[in-house]
Order: C-alpha cells, then sequence, then structure tokens
C-alpha cells in the first residue's frame, strides 16, 4: 500500500462515522423553577425608588420627589420602619401596574401584606394588602 493510502486509511479511520449533516441532540436545558414568594408583612414608608437611591436628597423632599418621579414612571419601594431596608414593590403580575396598589401612599406610613420575592441579591414586595398608619405627632416614639 503505498504511503498517500495509509494516510486516507487512517484519516478514516480516525475520524467520525457521522454523516455531516447529523448532529448530536440538543442537551435539553433545565426548566425555570418558579420561585415562590415568602409571606411577609412590612411597615415603612413608601416613595419612589429613584429618590430613595439618592444620596444628596434631604428628607424633606422625598415627597415631592415621588410624587413627581411617579408621574413619569418611576419605580416605587418602600422602606421599612426601624432599619432602613429598601424593597420594590412591584405588580402581581409583569403586565400588571407595578405602582398599582400602592401609588395612593406616597410618603405615607403604612403597614403591607403581601409575598417577598428574591433572586440574584434583589428582593421585590408584592402587596396584597396596604394599610395606611395613623400619623405619630412629631418626637413620640411608635411602639
Amino acid at each position: 500500500m503505498p504511503f498517500p493510502a495509509i494516510l486516507i486509511a487512517l484519516l478514516f479511520a480516525i475520524l467520525p462515522t457521522t454523516d455531516a449533516h447529523s448532529r448530536p441532540s440538543p442537551t435539553p436545558r433545565p426548566t425555570a423553577t418558579p420561585v415562590a414568594g415568602v409571606p411577609i408583612t412590612v411597615t415603612g414608608t413608601i416613595y419612589a425608588m429613584s429618590c430613595l437611591l439618592r444620596e444628596e436628597i434631604r428628607e424633606s423632599d422625598l415627597a415631592g420627589c415621588s410624587r413627581t418621579s411617579l408621574a413619569h414612571g418611576a419605580a416605587l419601594a418602600i422602606r421599612e420602619s426601624g432599619n432602613g431596608r429598601i424593597l420594590g414593590i412591584a405588580a402581581e403580575s409583569p403586565a400588571g401596574d407595578p405602582a398599582g396598589k400602592a401609588r395612593e401612599f406616597i410618603a405615607e406610613a403604612v403597614r403591607i401584606q403581601g409575598r417577598l420575592y428574591r433572586r440574584g441579591g434583589f428582593s421585590i414586595l408584592v402587596p396584597e394588602t396596604i394599610q395606611a398608619l395613623p400619623a405619630t405627632p412629631l418626637g413620640s416614639h411608635a411602639g
């Protein structure tokens, strides 16, 4: 057998025996596991998230900033009483109004009962009920 014939025979022995048009079946993607919301009750004040995240904003300007921002489509959030944690507020479904039930409570102290969802280091609250809390006089402590 001449030298080139040996190389060709060797080449066919090494190459895969599938034809050029067949491909391995794709690995099935795992189906996304639905994220279950955790029931939660949160007490705090509702503001526009964009206003809460500004370092230079004064506390007295948060209400006006939030109302203006909401008129331009800003997302809302609740800043929890006591610990200051900020939770974004979302609608029950992606097609729902994200401000939904919370829009009438801008800059008010509220208690929200809903479901907390966490993913990628971010927490979002989907309100089921929102209740306005009575205003406390300046200098007094709620407790």
